[in-house]
């Protein structure tokens, strides 16, 4: 027969126990809950008028309740962090994880392993404290993962969970550090500090920095108030691999250094554009857009090296703006000068177009006797025919296109644009196609009347008309042109 349990007495001196109770800690709570439990150990043995009482001891409560222990419907559970542990793994917890570890760690608060890792507890409370470090495969892997330790108590009060990160940091360290004692260094500075945290964030935050930090007589950046650092760490700082981006209150506090850095450099040594950018070591928050305000200022401080250097930097991939910098500012490309009206036309002028487009940003222009146009600008001085008889890059072949394609049924969207120069042809194409929902159908250059499209020229690039045969009627033009009706057409202001 079962015995019918009234009384559950839980020793819980750590004050760990999450479960429904009431906690006696004072000595009017322990004689209020002597009178209860006395009462209802003397109801008649029904379990219909039984109730469930739970109450929390600490460690003076329960050796008052001694007299308890051995009452028929009286249930004692000792509840302690190790024996939490042992339950949790169904096996006994080393002696040097005592319950005030157990607690202090908040390891049960934790969600952890399930079993124990690497057969070696060591490694098992490594896991538990700093999710994810028995699985890392490279040094900076490991301090990215103890850098982003939350809420780990240190130091760790616990030399084997210290010698076992020690000696995985110095094993991961070895692979990609050339100098075996370099990698011992950060070993024996991890087993002395015993801070696993603090030390990756430290050693993450001294390598970010080190274009501000490094020794140099003529550095590029640099910023007042940042602590110095001595050699030996500087040095070993530089071995160790950039993660990018770093874990968020790391990233947010160098990108604030960076920005202040190449802002101070901005004010102070405006014509070392070339050399800021080339000691950077990554795209930090908020540094694209301090370039940008400087290249404002000097558009001609964006060399090669420095549009190379920029483009290779950790971050240029996700920022658009720095994207853009190098696509505007960079040195031009060499374009070939032009030779002939043949197939290859098309190709020249959207090169020669990003040729414009940088000297444009850069303000500069073309060096005199040298732009890649000059024999093109001379030809169509002398072949000023060109614009009308050319069978494909006359401007009636406009003309001609929306023509095959109102044949073919289909529905022609027409856009004249005045005076478009032709470095900003490619963003209003753009524009066009994002307004629009898809690309042009066909892409050609075509020769138009200039130097600017008039009414009269208007009419004759839409309508395909020869100039002298336009009389300012655009509408009746394209009506009588194309074959429509009035519903058919729908024109725009102009």
């Amino acid at each position: 027969m079962t015995e019918e349990v009234s009384v559950d007495l839980v020793y819980d001196p750590y004050r760990i126990f999450e479960g429904k109770g009431e906690r006696v800690s004072s000595l009017m709570q322990e004689l209020a809950a002597f009178h209860v439990i006395g009462d209802l150990l003397r109801q008649i043995n029904d379990p219909a008028t039984r109730r469930r009482l739970t109450y929390i001891l600490d460690s003076s409560a329960w050796e008052h309740f001694r007299s308890l222990r051995s009452v028929k419907g009286v249930h004692l559970r000792k509840y302690t962090p190790r024996g939490e542990v042992q339950s949790l793994f169904n096996a006994e917890p080393p002696s040097w994880l005592t319950d005030e570890l157990v607690v202090s760690w908040k390891l049960l608060q934790r969600r952890g392993p399930t079993t124990i890792l690497q057969n070696d507890w060591a490694a098992t409370l490594a896991e538990w404290l700093l999710t994810g470090i028995t699985d890392v495969s490279s040094m900076m892997d490991w301090l990215v993962v103890a850098a982003s330790g939350n809420e780990v108590p240190e130091p760790l009060a616990a030399a084997p969970v210290v010698e076992w990160l020690s000696e995985q940091l110095r094993s991961l360290a070895q692979r990609e550090i050339p100098l075996p004692e370099v990698a011992a260094d950060f070993a024996e500075l991890l087993r002395e500090d015993a801070c696993p945290v603090s030390f990756a964030q430290e050693w993450l935050r001294r390598r970010a920095l080190l274009p501000l930090i490094r020794p140099a007589i003529e550095r590029p950046l640099s910023l007042p108030g940042l602590r110095s650092e001595s050699p030996q760490d500087l040095a070993r700082a530089s071995y160790i691999p950039l993660p990018f981006p770093l874990p968020a209150p790391i990233h947010a506090e160098v990108s604030r250094h960076m920005c202040q850095a190449v802002r101070i450099a901005q004010i102070e040594r405006p014509d070392t554009f070339e050399q800021v950018v080339t000691s950077l070591n990554a795209l930090w928050d908020g540094v694209a857009e301090e370039l940008d305000r400087w290249l404002q200022v000097k558009p001609r401080g964006m060399t090669d090296g420095a549009a190379s250097h920029l483009a290779s930097l950790p971050g240029y991939a996700k920022s658009e703006t720095a994207q853009r910098l190098v696509r505007l500012y960079a040195p031009p490309p060499q374009v070939a000068r032009w030779t002939d009206l043949d197939d290859s036309f098309g190709q020249w002028v959207n090169a020669y177009a990003g040729y414009i487009e940088r000297l444009f940003y850069q303000r500069k222009l073309p060096p005199l006797g040298d732009d890649p146009a000059d024999p093109f600008s001379k030809w169509v001085k002398s072949n000023p025919t060109v614009f009308f008889n050319h069978p494909e890059k006359g401007y009636l072949c406009v003309a001609g296109m929306v023509q095959r394609a109102l044949q073919e049924g289909r529905s022609v969207i027409l856009i004249l644009v005045d005076a478009l120069a032709i470095h900003v042809a490619e963003a209003a194409l753009a524009a066009f196609e994002s307004e629009l929902g898809g690309p042009p159908t066909r892409l050609l250059y075509c020769f138009t009347p200039v130097p600017t499209i008039t009414e009269v020229c208007k009419e004759a690039i839409l309508g395909g008309e020869l100039p002298q045969r336009c009389h300012g009627n655009l509408k009746q033009t394209l009506l009588r042109r194309y074959d429509l009706t009035s519903e058919q057409l729908q024109l725009a202001a102009h």
